[in-house]
């Protein structure tokens, strides 16, 4: 009897012990969406049974229950959805939450700080970028692997983390762009970085069809999948601050044939370059500096920190930019356009002692810039002005500079050149004799978009621009084409 009596109690204290404890998960459906309670009242959407949408709102709330989160894999799969909008209670995007969505086209995304995690959005192949109203805290590894629609994107100025690999397959990816303010990464030329402790270059597009890239100085790291599956490149410059590069990083790059390191082969020897996936760099044909770079010149008014500064010292060491009378450089000058054409007889260390007369009305044949311009004119290089004037001190515009260097490559041909020139909002601004020059000059990373997205055609050279622009088609060897 005190043994039934001692097993009846302790059921009863289980019970009791039983009814005082909350589940704070269960699983419930509502308006077509399956979905699981979280943290007590919060919903994740886990999936979708209701009639096959085109158009997906995620709903703010299920039953009463704040919808915070898109589950693990919820909409894995799905052919139908062609748009989705997710609300601002949303801050998690869940790992493979839209994996294979091969009709969605576009996303967006209202939350704030939105977490987006791996492959979230892995196969999406007609996604044609995300929009809305919020921001982005982080992208997951993979997490738009395979959107092979995808041409541009941008990244959020409140985005703190970026996973390896991130568009590996985006094989139409074009140009990748960052909002200002960012404190962790930056876009140059359309390719992305790291900019917080060590410099890392995070993804370079695999449709950027520029056949040769020069890697800016200052850079230490390039990380796994940066270069991976881009079938353009021919030719890459490697700055001597490289000490690091991933395995992976240069990926099925099949079109690399050179590789251009600016330091020495011993330097060289010292860089860890990971020997995984890549096959791209270890096969390419490597050129080293054979001598220690001359003694620096010296401007007062170009810091050794600047951006700039290792492309106004390779011109002035090579002669093809000159500082002026009084020992500046004069970075941020406007380049006048004799200037320009002085540099380019300079770069083509023209012979013109022959030159005697111009026929444009403006050029003084005794001026330090009158022979140049004689010849420029006889190359077909310049044809100045429809008054008959060259423009003899007007400042050089970003369209008449990429028309001048055009004409001094031989006028190469250009495909698509209203695609080329599609993503900038500006483009409308372009002159008619400047489009396919400027096709040519955003094709081969002579020329790049302004940190706003314009490509600005009619906005000023200055003279540091200049000299980035001749160090890079010169490192790349387009002058020796």
């Amino acid at each position: 009897m005190k043994k039934t009596l001692s097993i009846l109690l302790s059921f009863i204290m289980l019970l009791s012990i039983i009814s005082g404890l909350s589940f704070s998960a269960y699983a419930d459906t509502f308006s077509g969406y399956n979905y699981t309670v979280i943290n007590g009242n919060e919903a994740e959407i886990t999936g979708y049974f209701g009639s096959s949408p085109t158009t997906l709102e995620i709903p703010t709330n299920c039953n009463g229950n704040t919808v915070t989160s898109i589950g693990e894999g919820a909409f894995s799969d799905r052919d139908d959805i062609q748009v989705v909008t997710i609300p601002a209670t949303v801050t998690k995007i869940e790992d493979y939450a839209f994996d294979h969505c091969t009709g969605l086209k576009s996303v967006y995304i209202n939350g704030t700080s939105v977490t987006i995690g791996e492959g979230a959005f892995y196969g999406c192949t007609s996604l044609v970028g995300y929009g809305g109203t919020g921001s982005i805290a982080s992208l997951g590894l993979n997490c738009f692997t395979d959107c092979t629609s995808l041409k541009t994107i941008t990244i959020s100025a409140a985005t703190t983390s970026i996973g390896n690999a991130v568009f590996a397959g985006c094989t139409a990816l074009e140009s990748i762009s960052v909002e200002s303010g960012n404190k962790y990464y930056y876009a140059t030329d359309g390719v992305l970085f790291f900019k917080s402790g060590d410099t890392s270059l995070i993804a370079y597009p695999e449709g950027n069809t520029a056949t040769s890239f020069t890697i800016p100085d200052g850079v230490k790291n390039i990380r796994y999948g940066a270069f991976s599956n881009n079938k353009y490149l021919k030719s890459i410059t490697i700055p001597a601050t490289v000490t690091n590069i991933d395995d992976g990083a240069f990926n099925k790059c099949t079109a690399l044939k050179d590789v251009y390191y600016n330091d020495t082969e011993a330097k060289w020897a010292l860089v860890s370059v990971g020997t995984e996936e890549n096959a791209g760099l270890i096969n390419a044909t490597m050129h080293f500096k054979s001598e220690p770079d001359p003694d620096p010149i010296v401007f007062p008014d170009v810091a050794e920190g600047a951006w700039y500064y290792e492309a106004v010292q390779y011109c002035a060491q090579h002669k093809f930019i000159n500082g002026y009378q009084d020992g500046r450089f004069g970075p941020n000058d406007a380049l006048q356009r004799q200037d320009f054409v002085v540099i380019l007889a300079n770069i083509a260390g023209a012979d013109l002692s022959g030159y005697t007369s111009c026929k444009l009305s403006d050029v003084q044949m005794s001026a330090y810039y009158g022979k140049a311009v004689a010849w420029a004119v006889d190359k077909g290089i310049i044809a100045g002005y429809q008054n008959g004037k060259f423009g003899v001190g007007d400042p050089i515009t970003r369209e008449q500079v990429a028309t001048i260097l055009y004409r001094y490559m031989k006028s190469p041909a250009v495909s698509d050149v209203d695609s080329k020139l599609a993503k900038f909002p500006d483009k409308g601004n372009i002159s008619e004799f400047a489009k396919a020059p400027l096709a040519w000059a955003v094709e081969n990373n002579i020329i790049s978009g302004m940190q706003d997205g314009t490509v600005a055609p009619k906005s000023t050279a200055v003279r540091a621009q200049i000299a980035s622009i001749i160090m890079r088609m010169d490192q790349n060897g387009m002058f020796n084409a």
